[in-house]
């Protein structure tokens, strides 16, 4: 699914931040992304970005 990601930072640590930036899709609708750590979007860490006309 490579073809699906449109943003990635690499691994943080403790009171670390990251950046990334990207174009959001132009189709409304909602898209969900996560954290691929493994067991992070287990508990919790993903969300979901919404695109509106």
């Amino acid at each position: 699914m490579k073809d699906k990601v449109l943003a990635t930072i690499g691994l943080l640590g403790p009171n670390e931040t990251g950046e990334a930036s990207f174009t959001a899709p132009t189709e409304p609708g909602e898209y969900p992304f996560l954290c691929s750590f493994p067991a992070h979007c287990q508990i919790g860490m993903k969300g979901v970005l919404v695109v509106k006309k």
